[in-house]
């Protein structure tokens, strides 16, 4: 199986905005991770479902990847679906009940099974990331638009004391909530909360790359499919590990 950030499973649903965190200040290189047991001892619901498939295809250093992921309208539900050669690996982070899952479905047994992972509390990390970059970075509306899969999108200019690049988010789909934070509920730096409609945008598309040399952590994805969602998670089927 091919493995995405799996040594920080819980990251994996972020890893369309990992590069995007660093952009804004090097955070990743400083923050320290905020786990948050509160929801450990809450009971799962029978089933997930979900209302959107979201994929992105992110390019980094050359090399192109396909992310794709799961969310309820409130993107208070989100699963990252990797589909291996021999198994499904499904992270999960229910924000209402603040729980991460693995589920992990077998292609040639059938075997499902599923554990709990660390549940990471975002808003800390938010605040860290306005704290940091209250004065050395900057998020500017342009004023242009752009479609992306059939939905109008805003540009954004990003810039900070190293990297620059633009951001595209839409107030067009009836998703709302994952924003440049990544998630929803999430407060964003100091710099774009005054910026209307932003909070509750979907995120379309990313570029960012180094000021001096532009091929230097030269980064950015876009949203390639906003479909209706199909799949469904029964808890009472996978096998609990943990």
């Amino acid at each position: 199986m091919r493995k995405i950030v799996f040594s920080l499973p819980f990251l994996l649903l972020l890893t369309c905005t990992t590069h995007l965190l660093g952009q804004l200040g090097d955070l990743l290189d400083a923050f320290e991770v905020s786990i948050d047991p509160s929801g450990k001892d809450k009971a799962l619901p029978t089933s997930y479902t979900f209302d959107y498939e979201y994929q992105l295809e992110n390019i980094y250093k050359g090399k192109k990847d396909t992310i794709v992921i799961h969310m309820n309208k409130s993107a208070s539900i989100v699963a990252v679906v990797e589909d291996g050669k021999d198994e499904t690996d499904i992270i999960l982070t229910d924000h209402s009940l603040k729980k991460s899952l693995l589920y992990k479905i077998g292609k040639r047994n059938g075997n499902k099974g599923m554990m709990k992972l660390p549940y990471m509390d975002l808003r800390k990390i938010a605040k860290k990331m306005a704290d940091r970059n209250s004065t050395n970075s900057t998020i500017v509306p342009t004023g242009k638009t752009k479609i992306i899969e059939g939905y109008v999108c805003e540009e954004y200019k990003t810039s900070d004391s190293k990297n620059t690049g633009y951001i595209y988010v839409s107030n067009d789909t009836e998703i709302a909530g994952f924003n440049i934070a990544g998630i929803s509920n999430v407060d964003l730096p100091n710099s774009t909360s005054s910026l209307p409609g932003f909070q509750d945008a979907l995120l379309m598309e990313m570029t960012s790359h180094n000021k001096k040399n532009p091929k230097k952590n030269a980064y950015g994805f876009r949203c390639v499919k906003l479909n209706k969602s199909k799949l469904e998670l029964n808890n009472s089927e996978f096998h609990r590990t943990n």
